[in-house]
């Protein structure tokens, strides 16, 4: 997963994960236009540990898909 990949690329790629990018291209509202993902994952602390072990120069972490729900409090 070195490519870079653009941000609709990523979103068909990894919809309801959490991704790390690495080197991410923003636009002036800091919306991600592309970057290469290094790692993903369905767990957001699998994500958060993978950034502490690989210290990726400028990166980004965030969900791709709609806005999760707290189960806890799902009827």
């Amino acid at each position: 997963m070195s490519e870079v990949m653009t941000w609709a690329e990523i979103e068909a790629g990894f919809d309801g994960q959490w991704v790390l990018i690495e080197d991410p291209e923003t636009t002036g509202a800091q919306e991600i236009i592309n970057g290469k993902v290094i790692f993903h994952s369905q767990e957001r602390q699998e994500v958060y540990s993978k950034l502490f072990e690989l210290r990726p120069h400028h990166p980004a972490i965030l969900y791709v898909g709609e806005a999760m729900r707290d189960k806890a409090f799902a009827l």
